[in-house]
């Protein structure tokens, strides 16, 4: 089972931005968002709604990652990141084209 600090940083990595981006978006220090990722705090319940607004997710998802749907999306999507983290820099050129296209 994934944690809540697994989940957040899937979003973080999956959208594209990096710790610091969601500690500007959120108005909280970056250390903050590293404790949540590495499950040392947890936010706050108002944050909590920020970060699950920001990522269009529910709290629900980030809390428990309940929703089946998303959490076998959130399982392929994670395979798929693996996959591609582990290609070439040529390799994922490529495919950063193709999905331009």
């Amino acid at each position: 089972m994934t944690s809540f600090g697994d989940r957040l940083q899937f979003l973080i990595k999956s959208n594209g931005i990096t710790q610091k981006d969601l500690a500007d978006t959120l108005n909280v220090k970056r250390g903050s968002v590293s404790n949540w990722v590495t499950n040392r705090r947890f936010p706050d319940a108002e944050t909590l709604i920020k970060i699950a607004d920001y990522f269009h997710v529910t709290i629900d998802f980030l809390l428990r990652g309940a929703d089946e749907y998303l959490n076998k999306e959130y399982d392929e999507i994670s395979s798929l990141y693996k996959k591609y983290s582990d290609l070439s820099e040529d390799n994922k050129e490529l495919i950063d084209t193709m999905f331009k296209l």
